[in-house]
C-alpha cells in the first residue's frame, strides 16, 4: 500500500502546483495497482491455496479491482457532472479502489468527503476573520483523499459503524 501513498503524495504535490492531476499520474496507478494486485493474488493462490485448480477464482479476484475502479468512477460521474469535485479527483478515487478494492474504496470516499467538510469549514471560519482579496479558494481535493486513505489504513472501515 505504499505505493498508493506515493502516488496519492505525487497526486497532491502537483495539484497544489498546477490545480491538476496529470493522467500519467492516474495510468501510473492504475497499471501499479493492477500489478500489485495481480502479485499479490498470485502469492496468495500460491502460497495458501489448497487445491491448484482455483485458476478461475484467482482471475476473478484479479479482475475485480478493475471493474471496481470502474464502479466507482461510475459511482462519483454525477458528482463531477455537478461541479462538485474534479474530473482528476473522481479518477484519483478510482485508483484507489484499483489498490484496494471497492468496499475500501468507498471508506476512503467517505473520509475524504468528512476530511474535505471539515477543511471547508475551516476556510469559511478563516474567511470570516481575514477577508480575501480577489482569489476564490479552491479545496485541492487531492489533499482530502490522501487523508480519507490515511484514515482508512489506520482506522479500516469504521466508518461504516456510525
Amino acid at each position: 500500500m505504499y505505493l498508493l501513498f506515493i502516488i496519492l503524495i505525487l497526486a497532491v504535490c502537483t495539484d497544489l502546483k498546477t490545480f491538476r492531476i496529470p493522467n500519467q499520474i492516474i495510468l501510473t496507478g492504475y497499471f501499479t495497482g493492477f500489478f500489485y494486485q495481480l502479485f499479490h493474488q498470485l502469492y496468495d493462490y500460491l502460497m495458501y491455496s489448497q487445491q491448484k485448480t482455483e485458476t478461475i477464482a484467482l482471475l476473478g479476484r484479479v479482475f475485480w479491482y478493475p471493474l471496481a475502479a470502474f464502479l466507482i468512477m461510475l459511482l462519483l460521474l454525477p458528482l463531477f457532472r455537478f461541479k462538485v469535485i474534479g474530473g482528476g479527483d473522481v479518477k484519483l478515487f478510482s485508483v484507489c479502489a484499483m489498490f484496494t478494492g471497492f468496499t475500501s474504496a468507498i471508506s476512503i470516499i467517505l473520509y475524504a468527503l468528512f476530511t474535505g467538510a471539515a477543511i471547508s469549514i475551516f476556510i469559511l471560519a478563516f474567511r470570516q476573520i481575514i477577508k480575501p482579496r480577489g482569489k476564490n479558494h479552491l479545496i485541492h481535493f487531492s489533499i482530502p483523499i490522501l487523508i480519507g486513505a490515511a484514515f482508512h489504513f489506520m482506522l479500516g472501515n469504521e466508518i461504516w459503524m456510525c
